[in-house]
Formats: structure tokens, C-alpha cells, sequence
């Protein structure tokens, strides 16, 4: 395999000039690319930016944003299956021999908790959830009980902020995060609460249950939430261990994967050093699109529609000649197959052994098979995704539809809290990105192109009310907001 780091030497056919770029991992600097302009006279003049070379790539194709040593996924470079890590530690390894309390330990502080760690993270996870104020409650429980989940989750969290305005920096005008270890550790603890404790009373409000804050120190916060939701009835039972560890590893599979369309979003925000509840906010608003978080709900629908595997075939011959998306197949990473999906069929199959199979997943798996025999995928490197198991594992533990979602979220949340606190620890650089305009420029002369004034012995021959007219359109500096009268 050739050097991933070199040179690139570039020559320049409009201006005749030859660059040499540094390339470090496949990676170059835009900002060496900057200096490439289309002038010709010299460089005593700093080139504006229209001059300067820029890099156009709608939806960040082939674009890095940051460093991170976080999360890896993609498909091996040694042509293996591809890959999905977590801080060094294969997603296969941890979900074998952790559970989520340890995940979430890891990506936030970057290693696997001792038991004291873990026990520490455990109660100040709880206090903090007890922490959150009724006030917030109150928001949530004042909404009409069939209001979707996303405006009652943004409302509950607006609450939250708003109780506690000396986390906010524009309040303080000044930085209260970054490069501060303690306030990063407080935020991401308190930012996790407040979104627990958040969901929990909207899925009560949702379902005409009592909220009742049952948060036990001696509990791992995953158990808390169910029980608080009424997921489970206990922790002892068959039945609520095996749902408590399905959980564990769908959660665990889906804590990160990189670089994606929300964590842009609260990295977007992040760079303006803001809060990080308000981050998250930026990040949940942006992740309901049926492109991004939102697929796995409409994975669910698309699976309703079909009904039946013996519609399979009819829907994807339907898909293809009206040239639509199938949801769940595709995956702008995976072009081999998506690590997460074998495991996730393997909890599935525990969990109908436990009397919870959602019928549909017959569906999926049919869908499964025939997408990887047709040669219309086949040929492009479209694989079925998660997206496609992920909501038959909640369905099956009675899990409704709409819920799948901001339940799913509990788990990114911790990713999304690492990239907030991994970039407060960087140096900060406010996220701005460029255009390429092409829309119609001002001319130059705008300012002097303005209606040449009425001769006086013209004006004399309008009615009086012009007149005034025709004068205010003279005065110096008045804009010209009538038109010609006459």
C-alpha cells in the first residue's frame, strides 16, 4: 500500500503556477488550498475570497470537519468486514462483555470505569435526575397528551435551561466550559439527567401514566428509566432481564457512529461555546428528518405497508420502477454490510424466544434476503442497514412507534455529550462555512444610478400633492419610496 503522507504537487493552468501541498494521512489543509488564487498580478495583494481557491462539497461528501479518536466506522481498508469502534474497543467486544453504564463511562472519560468509577457515574447520574425541577414536569404535563414527542422534548428541555440560566454563557457573557474540566464533567452529567428525566415524563404524560421519580443510587440508570416508564415491572423477572439486556446491547450499538448529521448540528453549536443542553437541543431538532434519525420510524411504516413477506417482491419491483428510497437500504459508510446487524438479529431471535417478536420482522427478514440477491443492489453496494432491525427491537418490547426514537436517543445522547466535551477541550475555531454565490451582484454605481430630479418647470405642472411628491424624491439621502406620478 503507497504512503498515506506526501506531497501533492499541483500546477495551475490559468495562471501557469505551480503549488506543492502537504498531504498528512490522505488528509490536506482548505486553508493550503486557499492559497491557490486565480491572480495574475503577483501576491502584494491579499486576494479576496472570491479569487481564492475554494472546495465545493454539498452535504460534506468528502469534507472533515475535525479530529476525533472517539469512534471508527467504516469498511476495513484490509478489505475485512467492516468495522465499528469505540475509543480503541471493537462494538462486538464491548457488547459481549460490558454493558451500557460501562460504554457510557468510556466514551465520555475515554476508558472503562474501575468499579468505584463506575459507581460514582451510577450516583451522580441519579442525584442529578433528581435534580431536574418540577417546573420542568409542570412544562411537559401542560401540553394536550397527543402531542408528538419531539415538541414536548424541546419544550421540557427549554424548561430545564430556563431554571438553570447560570449554566447559559450568554447569560454570564462569559465562557463557562471550555477548557473547564469541571464544568465539562457537570454538563455532560447534568445534560444526561435532564434528558432522562425529560423523556420519562413525556412518554408518562404520552401514555395517561403518573410520573412518579423512582431513581434509586443503587441502580443502573437504563433500569431506572424503564421502571419509571413502566417498560418493566421489576428487575428480576425472565421477562424484564431479557428486555433490560436487549436494551444494553442496542444501546450500545448505537451510542456514536462518528460524524454524522447531528452531531454536525451540536458541533455547529458548540462552536459558538454555548451551553450544552442547547447543543443537544440543536442536535435533536436536526435529527427527526426522515433522512436521518427519522428513518428508523418510517423503516417501521415502510414494513407496515408491505404487511406480508410474499409482498416483498412486489414492493421492491414497485420501489424500483418509480425510482424511490427503500428505507434501510444504503448506508453513506457501510458499502459492505453494517457490522450492528447480526448482533441485532441475534437479540431478536432471544427476544422471541421470551414470547416478544414483533410479526413484521418476517417482513425485514425477507426484505433482507432479496435486496442481497438483486442485482440492482447488488451492483451499486447497497446493503439493508440497521435501520431496517432497529425498531422491530423496541415493537417486540411493546414499544410504540412514535416512541422508538426518543428512547433510541438516550443512548446517542452519550455520543453526542463526548463530541461536545472532546471539542471543548480543542481549540476553538467558530463553525462557518462558505458559498458559492451565484446570484445577481449590486452594480457598482447603484448609489448614483437613482432618478434624476424633476426640472422645476415640469414639476409646476402637477397637482399640489405631487408636487410635495416630486420634492421629497430631491432631498439628498431620502429613499425613493413613490413612483413616477403624473
Amino acid at each position: 500500500m503507497a504512503s498515506t503522507s506526501g506531497t501533492l504537487e499541483i500546477h495551475d493552468t490559468r495562471t501557469d503556477k505551480n503549488y506543492t501541498i502537504q498531504v498528512t494521512d490522505n488528509v490536506i489543509l482548505g486553508a493550503d488550498l486557499a492559497e491557490i488564487t486565480a491572480c495574475t498580478d503577483g501576491v502584494a495583494e491579499k486576494p479576496n475570497k472570491q479569487d481564492r481557491l475554494r472546495i465545493f462539497d454539498p452535504g460534506y461528501v468528502n469534507t472533515a470537519v475535525i479530529e476525533s479518536d472517539v469512534t471508527y466506522c467504516g469498511d476495513d481498508e484490509d478489505g475485512n468486514p467492516a468495522n465499528l469502534e469505540f475509543r480503541g474497543h471493537s462494538f462486538d467486544y464491548l457488547r459481549k462483555t460490558h454493558d451500557f453504564e460501562d460504554v457510557t463511562y468510556l466514551m465520555i472519560w475515554g476508558k472503562l470505569p474501575s468499579i468505584f468509577e463506575r459507581n460514582w457515574l451510577r450516583r451522580e447520574l441519579a442525584q442529578a435526575c433528581m435534580d431536574v425541577p418540577d417546573s420542568v414536569i409542570n412544562v411537559i404535563q401542560s401540553f394536550p397528551k397527543e402531542t408528538p414527542y419531539y415538541p414536548m422534548l424541546l419544550g421540557g428541555l427549554s424548561a430545564f435551561l430556563g431554571a438553570n440560566k447560570d449554566s447559559i454563557p450568554a447569560m454570564s457573557a462569559r465562557n463557562l466550559y471550555h477548557d473547564n474540566i469541571k464544568a465539562l464533567d457537570r454538563g455532560c452529567i447534568q445534560t444526561l439527567a435532564a434528558y432522562y428525566m425529560v423523556l420519562c415524563a413525556v412518554y408518562c404524560h404520552r401514555n395517561n401514566r403518573p410520573f412518579i421519580r423512582d431513581v434509586s443510587l443503587d441502580r443502573p440508570m437504563l433500569d431506572n428509566l424503564f421502571l419509571m416508564m413502566g417498560l418493566i415491572e421489576d428487575t428480576t423477572s425472565t421477562r424484564s432481564r431479557a428486555m433490560l439486556h436487549a436494551i444494553n446491547q442496542v444501546w450500545i450499538s448505537g451510542v456514536d457512529h462518528e460524524m454524522n448529521n447531528s452531531n454536525s448540528a451540536l458541533l455547529h453549536a458548540a462552536s459558538t461555546l454555548a451551553d450544552p443542553v442547547s447543543c443537544f437541543m440543536s442536535a435533536l431538532a436536526s435529527s427527526y428528518g426522515i433522512l436521518h434519525f427519522g428513518a428508523v420510524e418510517s423503516v417501521y411504516t415502510m414494513l407496515q405497508r408491505i404487511g406480508k413477506p410474499e409482498n416483498v417482491t412486489i414492493a421492491i419491483a414497485a420501489a424500483k420502477a418509480t425510482r424511490q428510497r427503500i428505507m434501510g437500504v444504503g448506508h453513506r459508510v457501510y458499502k459492505s454490510r453494517d457490522p450492528r446487524i447480526e448482533p441485532l438479529k441475534g437479540l431478536l431471535h432471544v427476544l422471541a424466544a421470551e414470547g416478544m417478536k414483533d410479526p413484521l420482522l418476517d417482513v425485514a427478514y425477507e426484505m433482507e434476503r432479496q435486496i442481497h440477491q438483486d442485482k440492482h443492489f447488488v451492483d451499486r453496494k447497497l446493503c439493508v442497514n440497521v435501520d431496517l432491525y432497529w425498531p422491530l427491537s423496541y415493537t417486540a418490547m411493546g414499544i410504540q412507534q412514535d416512541a422508538m426514537l426518543p428512547i433510541f436517543l438516550c443512548s446517542r445522547i452519550v455520543g453526542m455529550m463526548t463530541h461536545w466535551r472532546e471539542s471543548m477541550l480543542k481549540p476553538i475555531k467558530l463553525w462557518r462555512p462558505l458559498i458559492v454565490f451565484n446570484g445577481v451582484r449590486a452594480p457598482k454605481d447603484e448609489e448614483q444610478q437613482e432618478m434624476a430630479p424633476v426640472p422645476v418647470a415640469e414639476a409646476r405642472k402637477l397637482s399640489w400633492p405631487d408636487q410635495i411628491a416630486i420634492s421629497l424624491l430631491n432631498l439628498p439621502g431620502v429613499p425613493r419610496l413613490l413612483t413616477a406620478v403624473a
